[in-house]
């Protein structure tokens, strides 16, 4: 096969399959705020029996990478499904949130008596629910001492707490939860380069040098330049590892520094796409 390197996983409640079982192709978004990634999957004649299997809520976990070195870039359930049998290839479109998506819509309406700290109401409202959570460290853990009462979506509680409370970063990835510092990065010391997988298309013809600078003209200046340019696109090859938040160094004819993923696209396809598609800011 032409494509052989190419390896994914689909598993679909118990079922799993593969791309030398199944053609299939997938678009996973992510972003770097308190909003579920979403993953459209579009799988090509599915058998009868499987397809009538297919119910909303139903599992959806997907990896990708290559022959040897894969991993988990969608972790969710069917949001809806649709299935074209009218054509040579009948089709299967599925549409997948992320797995916390059903909770963090629900409504809470819980009281909490002061004086308290935010680090508390938020490990009391992860433990109650069961979510796991990757990653938990506030930039600021606001006192309460009045306590706080918390009466809205769950999501809506918890950007409250986190972002504008705390002033702390909150995203969902892979169905976990991750809390911290937005000037941190989640994964940190990965090389984007031509020989890691960088290709040359951009959304640009941009030439950034984000190398950071020691003195504090160096710095106003890096700043005044940040702002003018805004944020870049940059394409690699399938790359499970990196994802929203990741702090990645990219180096080419271009660009060379260190950078802060807002965004992205994991998109693949058997005979088609195989690529990371990343929105990035210098820092």
């Amino acid at each position: 096969m032409r494509f052989w390197l190419r390896h994914a996983v689909l598993n679909l409640g118990s079922s799993q399959y593969t791309l030398d079982d199944l053609h299939f192709k997938f678009k996973v978004q992510f972003e770097d705020r308190p909003m579920t990634s979403t993953a459209t999957i579009e799988i090509y004649n599915l058998s009868p029996t499987k397809r009538a299997t297919l119910t909303k809520g139903m599992p959806v976990i997907l990896s990708a990478g290559y022959k040897g070195d894969i991993g988990t870039i969608f972790v969710g359930q069917i949001l809806e499904y649709t299935i074209d049998a009218g054509i040579p290839d009948n089709v299967t479109k599925i549409t997948a949130a992320d797995s916390l998506d059903a909770w963090l819509g629900s409504n809470i309406n819980k009281t909490y008596k002061g004086p308290i700290y935010a680090q508390e109401i938020l490990d009391d409202l992860l433990n109650v629910f069961g979510i796991e959570v990757a990653m938990a460290r506030l930039k600021t853990n606001k006192f309460y001492p009045r306590g706080r009462v918390c009466n809205s979506k769950t999501i809506k509680v918890l950007t409250q707490i986190v972002c504008g409370d705390c002033e702390s970063r909150l995203i969902i990835r892979c169905g976990q939860i991750i809390i911290n510092p937005p000037e941190e990065g989640i994964h940190s010391g990965f090389l984007l380069s031509p020989s890691t997988g960088l290709l040359l298309k951009s959304s640009k013809g941009e030439s950034q040098d984000a190398v950071t600078q020691t003195n504090a003209s160096a710095k106003s200046t890096r700043a005044a330049q940040n702002e003018a340019e805004g944020s870049m696109q940059r394409v690699c090859l399938m790359n499970y590892r990196i994802g929203c938040a990741d702090l990645i160094r990219i180096q080419d004819s271009a660009t060379n520094g260190t950078f802060l993923v807002k965004s992205g696209v994991h998109e693949g396809d058997r005979a088609g796409n195989w690529t990371t598609t990343l929105e990035v800011v210098p820092v």
